[in-house]
Protein backbone atom coordinates (compact mmCIF):
# COMPACT_ATOMS: atom_id res chain seq x y z
CA UNK A 1 0.00 0.00 0.00
CA UNK A 2 1.37 3.40 -0.97
CA UNK A 3 1.06 6.55 1.11
CA UNK A 4 -2.25 8.29 0.27
CA UNK A 5 -1.66 11.52 -1.60
CA UNK A 6 1.98 10.66 -2.25
CA UNK A 7 3.83 11.27 -5.51
CA UNK A 8 3.27 8.85 -8.39
CA UNK A 9 5.49 5.77 -8.51
CA UNK A 10 7.42 4.66 -11.57
CA UNK A 11 4.69 2.09 -12.23
CA UNK A 12 2.00 4.73 -11.81
CA UNK A 13 3.73 7.14 -14.18
CA UNK A 14 4.09 4.33 -16.69
CA UNK A 15 0.41 3.43 -16.40
CA UNK A 16 -0.53 7.05 -17.15
CA UNK A 17 1.87 7.10 -20.11
CA UNK A 18 0.34 3.93 -21.50
CA UNK A 19 -3.20 5.25 -21.08
CA UNK A 20 -2.15 8.43 -22.92
CA UNK A 21 -0.70 6.30 -25.74
CA UNK A 22 -3.99 4.49 -26.31
CA UNK A 23 -3.54 1.37 -24.17
CA UNK A 24 -6.70 0.34 -22.21
CA UNK A 25 -4.72 -0.36 -19.07
CA UNK A 26 -6.01 -2.59 -16.30
CA UNK A 27 -4.66 -3.04 -12.77
CA UNK A 28 -3.42 -6.50 -11.75
CA UNK A 29 -3.09 -7.62 -8.16
CA UNK A 30 0.38 -7.89 -6.57
CA UNK A 31 2.54 -9.73 -5.80
CA UNK A 32 1.96 -12.40 -8.50
CA UNK A 33 -0.09 -10.22 -10.90
CA UNK A 34 -2.23 -13.16 -12.02
CA UNK A 35 -5.65 -11.58 -11.31
CA UNK A 36 -7.23 -8.27 -12.25
CA UNK A 37 -8.56 -5.72 -9.79
CA UNK A 38 -11.26 -4.78 -12.29
CA UNK A 39 -12.02 -5.42 -15.96
CA UNK A 40 -12.92 -1.76 -16.54
CA UNK A 41 -10.08 0.45 -17.79
CA UNK A 42 -9.80 3.92 -16.22
CA UNK A 43 -11.66 6.64 -18.09
CA UNK A 44 -8.96 9.31 -17.97
CA UNK A 45 -5.30 9.96 -17.27
CA UNK A 46 -6.31 11.49 -13.93
CA UNK A 47 -8.22 8.35 -12.93
CA UNK A 48 -5.29 6.20 -14.00
CA UNK A 49 -2.93 8.22 -11.81
CA UNK A 50 -5.36 7.93 -8.90
CA UNK A 51 -5.55 4.14 -9.13
CA UNK A 52 -1.78 3.65 -9.06
CA UNK A 53 -1.17 6.39 -6.50
CA UNK A 54 -2.62 4.17 -3.76
CA UNK A 55 -1.02 0.83 -4.73
CA UNK A 56 1.75 -0.43 -7.00
CA UNK A 57 -0.56 -2.61 -9.02
CA UNK A 58 0.73 -4.42 -12.06
CA UNK A 59 -0.20 -3.09 -15.49
CA UNK A 60 -2.20 -5.28 -17.85
CA UNK A 61 -3.98 -4.84 -21.17
CA UNK A 62 -6.94 -6.79 -22.62
CA UNK A 63 -6.19 -8.13 -26.10
CA UNK A 64 -9.65 -9.26 -27.26
CA UNK A 65 -10.63 -7.48 -30.46
CA UNK A 66 -7.51 -5.31 -30.35
CA UNK A 67 -4.63 -7.61 -31.23
CA UNK A 68 -3.37 -11.18 -31.27
CA UNK A 69 0.18 -12.19 -30.42
CA UNK A 70 2.75 -14.14 -32.40
CA UNK A 71 5.17 -15.70 -29.91
CA UNK A 72 8.67 -16.53 -31.13
CA UNK A 73 12.02 -17.53 -29.57
CA UNK A 74 14.27 -14.60 -28.75
CA UNK A 75 16.81 -15.35 -31.49
CA UNK A 76 14.08 -15.40 -34.13
CA UNK A 77 12.63 -12.12 -32.84
CA UNK A 78 16.01 -10.41 -32.86
CA UNK A 79 16.65 -11.39 -36.49
CA UNK A 80 13.15 -10.37 -37.58
CA UNK A 81 13.64 -6.82 -36.29
CA UNK A 82 17.19 -5.99 -37.39
CA UNK A 83 15.82 -3.28 -39.70
CA UNK A 84 13.12 -2.06 -37.31
CA UNK A 85 9.48 -2.95 -36.80
CA UNK A 86 6.29 -0.89 -37.23
CA UNK A 87 4.39 -2.01 -34.13
CA UNK A 88 4.93 -2.80 -30.43
CA UNK A 89 6.94 -5.90 -29.53
CA UNK A 90 7.32 -7.30 -26.00
CA UNK A 91 10.21 -9.37 -24.68
CA UNK A 92 9.82 -11.81 -21.80
CA UNK A 93 13.11 -12.33 -20.00
CA UNK A 94 14.36 -14.47 -17.14
CA UNK A 95 16.83 -12.34 -15.17
CA UNK A 96 18.09 -14.99 -12.76
CA UNK A 97 20.38 -17.98 -13.16
CA UNK A 98 20.12 -20.70 -14.50
CA UNK A 99 17.70 -19.43 -17.15
CA UNK A 100 18.93 -15.85 -17.49
CA UNK A 101 18.41 -14.21 -20.85
CA UNK A 102 15.67 -13.21 -23.23
CA UNK A 103 13.37 -16.17 -23.66
CA UNK A 104 10.39 -15.09 -25.78
CA UNK A 105 9.21 -12.22 -27.98
CA UNK A 106 5.56 -11.25 -28.45
CA UNK A 107 4.65 -9.47 -31.70
CA UNK A 108 1.33 -7.61 -31.72
CA UNK A 109 -0.56 -8.53 -34.90
CA UNK A 110 -4.02 -8.17 -36.43
CA UNK A 111 -6.68 -10.11 -34.51
CA UNK A 112 -8.79 -12.94 -35.89
CA UNK A 113 -6.47 -14.76 -38.32
CA UNK A 114 -5.79 -18.52 -38.10
CA UNK A 115 -2.47 -20.13 -37.31
CA UNK A 116 -0.59 -21.24 -40.41
CA UNK A 117 -0.76 -24.95 -41.23
CA UNK A 118 1.94 -27.47 -40.31
CA UNK A 119 3.90 -25.13 -38.05
CA UNK A 120 6.82 -27.21 -36.67
CA UNK A 121 6.42 -27.78 -32.94
CA UNK A 122 10.12 -27.36 -32.31
CA UNK A 123 10.12 -23.92 -33.93
CA UNK A 124 8.82 -22.29 -30.74
CA UNK A 125 6.46 -20.16 -32.87
CA UNK A 126 2.80 -19.99 -31.93
CA UNK A 127 -0.22 -17.76 -32.39
CA UNK A 128 -1.89 -16.55 -29.19
CA UNK A 129 -5.46 -15.47 -29.95
CA UNK A 130 -7.55 -16.42 -26.93
CA UNK A 131 -8.47 -12.86 -25.97
CA UNK A 132 -6.37 -12.97 -22.81
CA UNK A 133 -5.07 -9.94 -21.00
CA UNK A 134 -1.31 -9.54 -21.06
CA UNK A 135 1.17 -7.90 -18.67
CA UNK A 136 2.78 -4.65 -19.81
CA UNK A 137 6.17 -3.32 -18.69
CA UNK A 138 7.38 -3.04 -16.00
CA UNK A 139 5.05 -5.78 -14.65
CA UNK A 140 6.39 -9.32 -14.26
CA UNK A 141 4.51 -12.17 -15.91
CA UNK A 142 2.86 -15.00 -13.98
CA UNK A 143 5.79 -17.33 -14.78
CA UNK A 144 8.26 -14.75 -13.44
CA UNK A 145 9.49 -13.26 -16.70
CA UNK A 146 10.40 -9.59 -16.73
CA UNK A 147 8.33 -7.93 -19.46
CA UNK A 148 10.05 -5.18 -21.48
CA UNK A 149 9.57 -3.32 -24.73
CA UNK A 150 11.85 -4.45 -27.53
CA UNK A 151 13.98 -1.58 -28.90
CA UNK A 152 12.11 -1.84 -32.22
CA UNK A 153 8.63 -1.28 -30.75
CA UNK A 154 7.20 1.12 -33.29
CA UNK A 155 6.39 4.83 -32.85
CA UNK A 156 6.76 6.07 -29.28
CA UNK A 157 4.99 8.94 -27.56
CA UNK A 158 5.93 10.81 -24.37
CA UNK A 159 3.35 10.87 -21.61
CA UNK A 160 1.59 13.94 -20.35
CA UNK A 161 3.13 15.27 -17.15
CA UNK A 162 1.22 14.59 -13.97
CA UNK A 163 0.65 18.15 -12.76
CA UNK A 164 -1.62 17.10 -9.90
CA UNK A 165 1.26 16.55 -7.51
CA UNK A 166 4.24 18.84 -6.83
CA UNK A 167 6.64 15.89 -6.51
CA UNK A 168 5.79 14.45 -9.91
CA UNK A 169 8.77 13.35 -12.01
CA UNK A 170 9.42 16.15 -14.55
CA UNK A 171 10.80 13.65 -17.10
CA UNK A 172 8.08 12.12 -19.29
CA UNK A 173 7.82 8.35 -19.62
CA UNK A 174 8.12 7.30 -23.25
CA UNK A 175 6.11 4.26 -24.39
CA UNK A 176 5.03 2.88 -27.77
CA UNK A 177 1.65 3.90 -29.13
CA UNK A 178 -1.00 1.16 -29.43
CA UNK A 179 -1.99 1.13 -33.11
CA UNK A 180 -5.55 0.47 -34.21
CA UNK A 181 -6.12 -3.18 -35.14
CA UNK A 182 -6.14 -2.36 -38.86
CA UNK A 183 -2.71 -0.69 -38.55
CA UNK A 184 -0.98 -3.73 -37.03
CA UNK A 185 1.17 -6.11 -39.10
CA UNK A 186 -0.98 -8.91 -40.51
CA UNK A 187 -0.90 -12.06 -38.40
CA UNK A 188 -0.31 -14.48 -41.29
CA UNK A 189 2.53 -12.38 -42.70
CA UNK A 190 4.28 -12.23 -39.33
CA UNK A 191 3.87 -15.97 -38.79
CA UNK A 192 5.39 -16.70 -42.21
CA UNK A 193 8.25 -14.28 -41.57
CA UNK A 194 8.93 -15.95 -38.22
CA UNK A 195 8.88 -19.42 -39.79
CA UNK A 196 11.24 -18.46 -42.62
CA UNK A 197 13.58 -16.78 -40.12
CA UNK A 198 13.60 -19.90 -37.93
CA UNK A 199 14.29 -22.13 -40.94
CA UNK A 200 17.16 -19.89 -42.05
CA UNK A 201 18.71 -19.88 -38.58
CA UNK A 202 18.37 -23.65 -38.26
CA UNK A 203 19.99 -24.18 -41.66
CA UNK A 204 22.87 -21.89 -40.73
CA UNK A 205 23.38 -23.72 -37.43
CA UNK A 206 23.35 -27.08 -39.24
CA UNK A 207 25.89 -25.84 -41.79
CA UNK A 208 28.22 -24.63 -39.03
CA UNK A 209 27.93 -27.95 -37.25
CA UNK A 210 28.63 -29.84 -40.48
CA UNK A 211 31.74 -27.76 -41.24
CA UNK A 212 33.11 -28.40 -37.75
CA UNK A 213 32.47 -32.15 -38.05
CA UNK A 214 33.92 -32.40 -41.55
CA UNK A 215 37.05 -30.27 -40.94
CA UNK A 216 40.29 -32.31 -41.26
CA UNK A 217 42.29 -33.13 -38.19
CA UNK A 218 45.34 -30.94 -37.58
CA UNK A 219 47.13 -33.63 -35.66
CA UNK A 220 49.67 -36.16 -37.01
CA UNK A 221 47.97 -39.18 -38.61
CA UNK A 222 50.34 -41.70 -37.12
Amino acid sequence: MRTPGGPPSVVGATAVALWSAGWPVLASRPPRFTTLITTRPPASAAETAEWWRHEDYGIACPSAGRFDLVEVPAEVGEHMTTTGWPAPVLTLTHDTWPVAGSALWWFLVTPGSPQIQDLPRDSGIRLIRDGRWIPLPPTRSADDHTVRWAPCSGPAVPSQRDTTHPAADPDPVVVPRLPAARELPHSLAVQWTALKTWQRLRSAAFARSFRLTASPSTGDDR
